[in-house]
């Protein structure tokens, strides 16, 4: 399948609301970066959004989401699931103290292609959006990576989801933060429109 019409349907996918809870996931572990080559993931929440991130290693090839030994890895939030202040910190760039506070930091395995899936919600009951998306990409040795989520309403009122991926790093001069598209590859998640068609209908 052409990776033009694939693409097409993760765009599908970023708007659909979900439904019931996720199941409850082993938790992350991360690498050493003193035993083995790593890079560095920062989770960006704005406030009033639930998240949740998961790290996908079973079969990396695979266009279709499975979820058997998925990991989650810690997004911060309060009680209350606002985003807020973490606690979590290995000492990623950023352009000012807004990112580095509502971001969680964890390292990342280089060694194979990884495969991320985002679940985040957030808004109004009326005007919420509720979003899922999956994606394989091939982290670089100390590189920083960030992911931003956030929820909101488009003009017209709907729920919208907005979504970036990017290699992040630090202007020497002007102290500011670079950001770099990361090349990844979109990966099929159950209750999107292509799910039935190219995966069969079979079970995450």
């Amino acid at each position: 399948m052409p990776s033009q019409w694939i693409l097409k349907q993760l765009h599908c996918t970023l708007i659909f609301v979900l439904s019931g809870c996720a199941a409850s996931l082993p938790p992350y572990i991360e690498p050493n970066p003193a035993l083995a080559p790593t890079a560095k993931l920062r989770t960006v929440v704005v406030a009033g959004v639930h998240a949740s991130v998961t790290l996908h290693q079973n079969n990396n090839s695979n266009n279709c989401l499975i979820e058997n030994g998925a990991v989650a890895i810690p997004v911060h939030t309060n009680v209350s699931g606002f985003a807020g202040e973490s606690k979590k910190k290995i000492g990623m760039p950023f352009a000012d103290t807004y990112w580095g506070k509502i971001g969680s930091e964890v390292y990342i395995p280089v060694k194979d292609d990884l495969t991320l899936s985002v679940s985040f919600s957030g808004g109004g009951a009326s005007d919420g959006a509720s979003c899922r998306l999956a994606f394989r990409f091939k982290p670089i040795p100390e590189n920083n990576y960030q992911m931003f989520v956030q929820a909101g309403q488009r003009e017209n009122g709907q729920g919208a989801c907005i979504f970036e991926f990017q290699e992040i790093s630090e202007d020497g001069v002007s102290k500011q933060m670079v950001r770099r598209d990361v090349v990844r590859s979109p990966v099929i998640v159950k209750g999107s429109a292509a799910w039935k068609f190219l995966c069969g209908g079979g079970k995450e």
